[in-house]
């Protein structure tokens, strides 16, 4: 029952990870979705940018998870 929960949360977090990644990453990278962010998770100001000096994988950064 728990990861039916688990999935059905990163599921509502889809949304707010689409948004997060295409607004501070390049399109190439966006497309990874490297950083999930939870549903959970308020963005009051979105605003600034992000530098990631690492390789890329998808969901390497999770804010709001775990």
């Amino acid at each position: 029952m728990k990861s039916v929960k688990r999935y059905a949360h990163l599921i509502m977090s889809i949304p707010k990870t689409i948004y997060f990644n295409f607004k501070y990453l390049k399109f190439k990278d966006a497309i990874k979705l490297i950083i999930i962010i939870s549903n959970r998770v308020f963005l009051e100001k979105t605003k600034g940018n992000v530098i990631i000096e690492s390789t890329i994988k998808t969901g390497m950064i999770k804010i709001g998870l775990g």
